[in-house]
């Protein structure tokens, strides 16, 4: 099949959970399809795949962003209105228009409004998280004004869901939550769940250091005000918990751009590592991974990761979401910062227990979320479409 894929940013590298879930499909589906991504960015490194990569736009003028901010008040989200008038539509509608292709693939929320262009196509819509969803959950996590400026703003997106959900044939996202919440904008619109992946090859176990000091794991991208949100709440509520069982634990925050509210919590017992160019060896080292997310939408690829790489795991009902991982047998799922903390103090007293945990969370992951997987669910999808 040919397909034509259109994202606002290249897959390549790998900085978010967007580009990390496009990379993984499209190395899998070049293997049997004729791909041609049309993307923003510097470089597309996909052996097998063409590309039309286009310069990012520059930042918008104070004038503009105002202007935008207030036509979204009536109409589509800036980052829409963006997408819509840029160079990427433009781009997307010329390879629509050569008769070269047999299905559109559209990465991320923005990129719906590309469908207005490429009325000839089929299109699948992967939306991957409910845009208005996370929006809300962003604004849980943020501090006033931002949190009241994000709520406002899920009107202007769920106005945007409705019809863009109305132009696909099509449209994925990566948990039942998140089509529920889809329908909830448009109850007769088709919307699927492709879950996640994890290259199990790439995360496999690690030997951890014999004998060193309990460290409790916690990594993502902290620029996503969630991400932030579960690190202050480990460093504030739950670590002085377990340090009244485990004096000599420590904290490690394991990723990219942490803000100042982050970068804070930085002190003997807690280590903010920033981004690293492996976190492979950075998580086995350590004794426990907590993933003690409280907002949040989607499927959580660092669960996925942790328990591929056979880390005992201890996650809250938020982070866990729709993945069928079960409490006791593959992670501890607690809610609360006592009830977290007594579960790390537990596995941090048990490297049988540990074991155990990591095993089954593995031999989960490896049975349930591969991204061949999810390739042959978009494969099925895009047949679906065409045929219609």
């Amino acid at each position: 099949m040919r397909l034509l894929v259109a994202s606002l940013e290249s897959p390549t590298p790998v900085v978010n959970g967007a580009s990390l879930r496009l990379f993984h499909l499209l190395e899998e589906l070049r293997r049997r399809h004729d791909i041609h991504v049309v993307c923003y960015g510097r470089t597309l490194d996909l052996d097998g795949v063409d590309g039309t990569v286009l310069e990012p736009p520059p930042p918008a003028s104070l004038t503009t962003r105002l202007l935008r901010g207030t036509r979204s008040l009536v109409s589509s989200p800036a980052l829409a209105q963006e997408t819509r008038s840029g160079p990427l539509n433009a781009a997307a509608a010329e390879l629509g228009r050569s008769g070269r292709f047999d299905v559109a693939h559209l990465s991320g929320a923005a990129t719906a409004v590309l469908s207005e262009s490429l009325t000839d196509l089929p299109s699948l819509w992967d939306t991957i998280d409910a845009w208005h969803l996370s929006r809300a959950e962003e604004a849980r996590a943020d501090p006033f004004p931002r949190s009241v400026l994000r709520r406002a703003g899920s009107l202007s997106i769920r106005r945007f869901e409705r019809e863009a959900l109305k132009r696909a044939d099509v449209t994925t996202a990566t948990s039942e939550a998140d089509r529920a919440a889809l329908l909830d904008v448009s109850p007769s619109a088709r919307v699927e769940v492709v879950p996640n992946g994890v290259d199990t090859e790439y995360f496999a176990p690690l030997a951890a250091p014999d004998g060193a000091q309990p460290v409790i794991a916690f990594h993502g991208n902290f620029a996503y005000s969630p991400n932030a949100d579960a690190a202050r709440f480990l460093a504030l509520d739950v670590l002085p918990r377990v340090a009244t069982e485990v004096p000599d634990a420590t904290l490690r925050l394991i990723g990219r751009n942490p803000p100042d509210n982050v970068q804070a919590l930085a002190g003997p017992r807690v280590e903010i590592t920033g981004e690293v160019a492996d976190v492979r060896p950075v998580l086995a080292a350590a004794t426990v991974v907590a993933c003690a997310m409280r907002t949040g939408t989607g499927i959580k690829n660092k669960l996925l990761e942790a328990a591929a790489l056979g880390l005992p795991i201890v996650a809250t009902p938020e982070a866990v979401g729709d993945l069928e991982l079960r409490d006791g047998e593959q992670l501890l799922v607690r809610d609360g910062p006592e009830a977290i903390a007594d579960a790390i103090v537990e596995l941090l007293g048990s490297p049988t227990r540990r074991e155990q945990l990591g095993l089954a969370a593995r031999a989960a992951v490896v049975d349930r979320w591969t991204w061949p997987r999810a390739a042959s669910s978009f494969e099925a999808l895009y047949d679906a479409i065409s045929r219609a």
